[in-house]
């Protein structure tokens, strides 16, 4: 059965990959091709595409990230192949988390 500490890690890893593909750097590349892509010919600004716009959005990205992670939590509870790597992306997010408060 879940408990409400693995709920929490999956929660935060869940975030960190939606970061990860909405905003990091280390990801720009994929997305900016992605979006231009999408985005034949339009300026960056001007595209309305939505494939685009979900790359875009933390919000939107959440929701389709958030499907495998809430399957993992309740399938997977607190088995260690779907824990562990849970648990290292929480470490992430609240390492960010934290460093974006400064000190």
């Amino acid at each position: 059965m879940p408990t409400a500490f693995t709920f929490a890690v999956y929660a935060l890893a869940c975030a960190r990959v939606t970061s990860l593909l909405v905003t990091d750097r280390i990801t720009e590349a994929v997305r900016v091709r992605l979006i231009r892509r999408f985005c034949r010919g339009a300026p960056d600004d001007d595209c309305q595409d939505m494939r685009a716009y979900f790359l875009l959005c933390q919000w939107c990205m959440s929701i389709w990230i958030a499907v495998p992670f809430a399957a993992a939590w309740w399938w997977g509870g607190d088995w260690p192949w779907t824990l562990i790597p849970a648990a290292f992306l929480a470490f992430s997010q609240i390492t960010g988390m934290i460093s974006s408060l400064g000190r």
